[in-house]
């Protein structure tokens, strides 16, 4: 099974358990028996990336949840609209609108992912992250169409039920309510009305009154620049993609009642996508904060609760082989999720309080950390997570994230 180390922990001698990829450029093969040379260059170019590396006894030891093939499917989904999205960036640079023929590619390309998601369904959502600024806006698109199919086909009864009474039919055609082409290419051009904003994304202190006016009504402007021929629910997508459940989002202040499904769920994919991705004014949170923040935390009002339900039952707050400081002083790895409590996982004890490695004989069976409240997760990768012990809406301020109000941040998440 794999075990999550950061690039400082690596060594020569370990085996890529997966291949390390820039922008879906494989740089180093999966199976890949790591030398002098590899560690050096990854700590030089990608201090701050995680690594999967193959971990033989463990493997001895239990049996893992192996989420590859969800990694995998999520890879090839999102590079394929990512590409595609490029290119219509292209065909925009300078103009306000976009005409039909402009997204005939991204329509296929939509198309030909929600075809292949039907033909792979996954169990978990897992996206990689570039790390790029150049390319954040297609890469977030991409990751928000992935996210939101996954979703979407995880709720369809709910889909048809809230379609039918927003349109107040009783008898919705299912064919028609369950059309999950709209919502595709509402995500994939949501932000479009922010391609001629580069200079707020990628401002690296609070934003002026004006830039603030700017970002709020993207969504307005990108639908304005939508081609006649786009479906109008499409086009609502866009246009109130940053409406939150409670009415506090923008442009318009709409509550959830009154918010289409499809907006419902591109929200809180949109949200999450922005909280985990790292940005060139702020680091990105982990997985585990953003899932907190929006189930029992602070943000939790903000969205649709049968939504974030599903979110925590498909979004891993730890991956599997993540690493977990336990109040005993001891490690874990995590080896299976839990669905039912996905804040407490399956995991193996397999270092001491030295940090050292456990031998074979000093190994243990997995614990399942929801029937064992004796024994709490202290940290994550240094993170302090006592805060998912509770549900009172506060958590410790995190130091990674100092927020005035007015950096663009603000304004995805929440």
């Amino acid at each position: 099974m794999p075990i999550v180390l950061s690039v400082p922990e690596l060594q020569p001698g370990m085996r890529l358990y997966q291949s390390v990829c820039n922008e879906y450029t494989v740089l180093l093969p999966h199976g890949k028996i790591l030398d002098q040379r590899d560690v050096d260059a990854l700590r030089r170019r990608y201090p701050d990336l995680k690594i999967l590396i193959a971990d033989p006894l463990l493997d001895e030891m239990c049996e893992f949840q192996d989420s590859s093939k969800d990694r995998e499917t999520a890879r090839q989904a999102t590079q394929t609209v990512s590409q595609a999205f490029a290119g219509v960036r292209k065909k925009l640079v300078g103009r306000t609108e976009i005409r039909s023929a402009d997204i005939l590619g991204l329509q296929r390309a939509a198309a030909q992912v929600l075809q292949f998601m039907k033909e792979n369904p996954v169990t978990a959502l897992l996206l990689e992250k570039t790390h790029s600024a150049d390319t954040y806006i297609q890469e977030h698109s991409a990751n928000v169409f992935y996210i939101s199919m996954v979703v979407g086909n995880s709720i369809k009864q709910y889909i048809v039920e809230e379609r039918e009474r927003l349109s107040k039919s009783q008898q919705l055609e299912r064919s028609y309510a369950l059309n999950l082409a709209p919502l595709a290419m509402g995500c994939l051009l949501a932000d479009v009305g922010m391609l001629n904003l580069q200079d707020i994304y990628n401002a690296t202190g609070p934003l002026t009154p004006e830039q603030q006016e700017r970002l709020r009504n993207h969504p307005v402007a990108g639908e304005k620049m939508l081609p006649p021929s786009l479906s109008a629910v499409a086009r609502m997508v866009v246009r109130t993609h940053h409406e939150n459940f409670n009415g506090s989002g923008y442009p318009y202040g709409m509550k959830g009642e009154k918010l289409h499904v499809f907006s419902r769920i591109v929200r809180a994919a949109d949200a999450f996508d922005a909280a985990t991705s790292p940005r060139v004014y702020k680091k990105a949170k982990t997985e585990a904060r953003v899932l907190w923040e929006m189930t029992y935390g602070p943000m939790r009002e903000h969205f649709d609760p049968v939504i974030t339900k599903v979110f925590t039952a498909m979004v891993h707050p730890f991956p599997i082989g993540a690493k977990l400081k336990l109040s005993n002083g001891y490690t874990a790895v995590v080896v299976r999720q839990n669905s039912k409590a996905p804040f407490f996982p399956f995991i193996i004890i397999a270092f001491d309080d030295q940090n050292r490695r456990l031998g074979k004989e000093q190994l243990r069976p997995p614990i399942e950390l929801s029937r064992d409240r004796q024994l709490k997760i202290v940290s994550c990768d240094g993170e302090d997570l006592s805060y998912i012990y509770t549900t009172s809406g506060i958590a410790p301020a995190n130091p990674n994230n100092k927020d005035d109000g007015s950096e663009a941040f603000n304004y995805a998440y929440p």
